[in-house]
């Protein structure tokens, strides 16, 4: 890991340092007069082709949904991402990218949060924000929904293409979609998260590892007084809260802050012991809803929470939420064979090169790096 001035950690990849010394997307481009095809119309393709854009390189963006995305839920976005972010995007400055962005932007907020660790127990503070100069860029939440929107305007995605293979030609790159549609370019970007097709279809034995890690995550929608005075007080002007107890985190997020009401995100996460009995997984996507009984056992094992855990993360409050089975899970790819890759005229970014467990935004944070970086 490598310590950058604004005080922030991230993972060095490589990766795109050896990209970058390989292959100049412009240059082929224009040579070649064929557009780039950017796979995948999330963080890390939307940013990709806002970049290309700006430097007027021919890109096309393919998106197996048939719209850009929804989701209920925000991100931390670190400096290190979004600094440069704004530039990508042409906005004035940093405020204005939280301004349209912040999960409590609509109530006047700027997305604060704290660092803080919790004891869910009694509500001590057991780690403390890091000293900071006042004038150092802060991380943010933000609204993983309006940044995609934000990200997405003035790009001509084309929807409801769904990858079905890459074909390599002696005159550059094609993409295959179900239903007969094709598209050729000078270089295949995969954007197309965990599960990528192009990954598959390039390195069928890179396989998602999961982690012996339990995570489910819930939502709950409170009326803005409630969370105010239930609340909102112990999170002290943070959009974030962190406690830990047992093995065990408890993490709540503001999700979306508006005039009348707060969506609050939970997740709760352990790992079991050696000792534990076996903690049921999930199979497949179709079984992200189903949420096993060891979750609803190892809530009650632990008995009362402090406040504000104690009333989100009832065993009976914790029934009554929306809630997913999360798998957490990486993927780690030699950078040797995302050279070859490039050589073959594809390059991965994103959840599909390097995807990161749900810590602090990681995987995000890098996403949108890929893209602005290539």
């Amino acid at each position: 890991m490598t310590k950058w001035p604004d005080g922030e950690l991230r993972f060095t990849i490589l990766v795109h340092d050896l990209v970058r010394a390989l292959v100049d997307l412009r240059n082929i481009c224009h040579e070649m007069a064929q557009p780039v095809l950017i796979v995948g119309a999330g963080l890390a393709g939307l940013s990709l082709a806002r970049t290309l854009s700006s430097y007027r390189v021919p890109v096309r963006i393919f998106e197996a949904s048939p719209e850009i995305r929804k989701y209920s839920y925000g991100i931390t976005l670190l400096s290190w991402a979004y600094q440069p972010l704004v530039s990508t995007l042409r906005l004035g400055s940093v405020e204005e990218l939280k301004a349209a962005t912040a999960t409590d932007a609509q109530v006047g907020g700027s997305g604060l949060i704290s660092a803080q660790v919790k004891d869910a127990y009694t509500g001590a503070t057991l780690l403390s924000d890091p000293p900071r100069e006042p004038t150092a860029p802060q991380s943010y939440r933000c609204s993983r929904s309006k940044l995609g929107q934000l990200l997405a305007q003035g790009l001509d995605i084309e929807f409801g293409c769904k990858l079905d293979r890459v074909e390599q030609k002696a005159s550059g790159v094609q993409l295959h979609f179900e239903g007969g549609k094709t598209a050729e370019g000078c270089l295949i970007v995969a954007a197309d998260g965990i599960h990528s097709v192009v990954r598959k279809g390039l390195l069928p034995a890179v396989m998602p590892s999961v982690m012996p890690v339990m995570a489910i995550n819930g939502r709950v929608s409170l009326p803005r007084e409630s969370f105010l005075a239930e609340v909102a007080k112990y999170m002290n002007g943070s959009q974030t809260m962190l406690g830990a107890a047992d093995r065990t985190a408890v993490h709540l997020a503001v999700s979306n802050h508006t005039d009348s009401n707060v969506l609050l995100s939970w997740t709760f996460t352990w790992q079991p012991e050696a000792s534990d009995h076996k903690v049921s997984r999930r199979k497949s996507v179709d079984d992200a809803c189903k949420i096993p009984e060891d979750f609803f056992d190892r809530l009650s094992e632990l008995g009362p929470l402090a406040e504000p855990f104690r009333s989100i993360l009832t065993p009976d409050a914790a029934r009554r939420s929306a809630k997913y089975n999360w798998l957490i899970r990486s993927v780690q790819i030699p950078c040797s064979e995302l050279l070859d890759s490039v050589d073959s005229g594809i390059v991965l970014v994103g959840d599909a090169a390097h995807a990161m467990p749900i810590v602090a935004g990681d995987g995000g944070n890098h996403a949108l790096l890929d893209g602005m970086q290539l």
